[in-house]
Protein backbone atom coordinates (compact mmCIF):
# COMPACT_ATOMS: atom_id res chain seq x y z
CA UNK A 1 0.00 0.00 0.00
CA UNK A 2 3.03 2.44 0.51
CA UNK A 3 4.22 2.26 -2.88
CA UNK A 4 0.42 3.68 -4.20
CA UNK A 5 -0.02 6.10 -1.52
CA UNK A 6 3.66 7.91 -2.48
CA UNK A 7 2.39 8.41 -5.86
CA UNK A 8 -0.73 9.86 -4.33
CA UNK A 9 -2.93 7.01 -5.25
CA UNK A 10 -2.69 7.14 -9.21
CA UNK A 11 -2.05 4.00 -11.09
CA UNK A 12 1.21 3.85 -13.02
CA UNK A 13 1.41 5.00 -16.53
CA UNK A 14 2.96 3.23 -19.38
CA UNK A 15 5.93 5.27 -19.91
CA UNK A 16 7.07 4.21 -16.33
CA UNK A 17 8.28 0.46 -17.33
CA UNK A 18 11.89 -0.37 -17.88
CA UNK A 19 12.81 -1.15 -21.07
CA UNK A 20 15.32 -4.43 -22.14
CA UNK A 21 17.68 -1.17 -23.84
CA UNK A 22 17.98 0.38 -20.00
CA UNK A 23 18.81 -2.97 -18.49
CA UNK A 24 21.10 -4.19 -21.61
CA UNK A 25 22.91 -0.38 -21.47
CA UNK A 26 23.52 -0.64 -17.49
CA UNK A 27 26.40 -2.03 -16.31
CA UNK A 28 24.97 -1.55 -12.95
CA UNK A 29 21.66 -3.01 -13.45
CA UNK A 30 21.88 -5.77 -11.15
CA UNK A 31 22.38 -3.46 -8.16
CA UNK A 32 20.44 -0.54 -9.11
CA UNK A 33 17.25 -2.77 -8.71
CA UNK A 34 17.16 -5.03 -5.34
CA UNK A 35 15.75 -7.85 -7.04
CA UNK A 36 18.80 -8.03 -8.72
CA UNK A 37 20.44 -9.71 -5.92
CA UNK A 38 17.71 -10.37 -2.93
CA UNK A 39 14.27 -12.05 -3.18
CA UNK A 40 11.68 -11.68 -0.36
CA UNK A 41 10.23 -15.08 1.63
CA UNK A 42 6.44 -15.21 2.48
CA UNK A 43 4.08 -17.56 3.40
CA UNK A 44 2.60 -17.34 -0.08
CA UNK A 45 5.60 -17.99 -1.65
CA UNK A 46 8.93 -16.37 -3.02
CA UNK A 47 8.83 -12.90 -4.77
CA UNK A 48 11.37 -10.78 -6.56
CA UNK A 49 10.64 -7.93 -4.13
CA UNK A 50 8.30 -6.78 -1.44
CA UNK A 51 6.48 -4.50 -3.01
CA UNK A 52 4.89 -7.25 -5.77
CA UNK A 53 4.21 -9.44 -2.81
CA UNK A 54 0.36 -9.14 -3.66
CA UNK A 55 0.98 -9.84 -7.14
CA UNK A 56 0.61 -13.46 -7.90
CA UNK A 57 2.45 -13.20 -11.40
CA UNK A 58 5.52 -11.83 -9.86
CA UNK A 59 5.69 -15.17 -7.63
CA UNK A 60 8.74 -16.77 -8.69
CA UNK A 61 8.01 -20.36 -6.19
CA UNK A 62 7.70 -21.92 -3.30
CA UNK A 63 11.21 -22.21 -2.50
CA UNK A 64 14.32 -20.06 -2.89
CA UNK A 65 15.97 -22.54 -5.28
CA UNK A 66 13.22 -21.96 -7.41
CA UNK A 67 14.35 -18.26 -7.69
CA UNK A 68 17.75 -18.89 -9.24
CA UNK A 69 16.97 -17.83 -12.93
CA UNK A 70 15.56 -14.59 -14.76
CA UNK A 71 12.73 -12.78 -14.10
CA UNK A 72 10.51 -9.85 -15.71
CA UNK A 73 10.94 -6.08 -14.42
CA UNK A 74 7.88 -4.95 -16.53
CA UNK A 75 5.84 -3.45 -13.14
CA UNK A 76 5.62 -0.08 -12.57
CA UNK A 77 7.27 -0.41 -9.52
CA UNK A 78 10.09 -2.10 -11.43
CA UNK A 79 10.76 1.54 -12.94
CA UNK A 80 10.41 3.29 -9.56
CA UNK A 81 13.51 1.73 -8.38
CA UNK A 82 15.38 2.01 -11.77
CA UNK A 83 14.60 5.73 -11.60
CA UNK A 84 15.07 6.04 -7.99
CA UNK A 85 18.01 3.23 -7.21
CA UNK A 86 15.82 2.08 -4.72
CA UNK A 87 17.43 -1.38 -2.59
CA UNK A 88 16.06 -2.11 0.78
CA UNK A 89 19.65 -3.17 1.91
CA UNK A 90 21.01 -0.18 1.98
Amino acid sequence: GREARRRGGRAYHETERISAADIASAADAPLRLQCGTSRTITTQGVFACPILIDEASYRLGNRMTDTFHGHVVDHGACHTCWVEGFSCSA
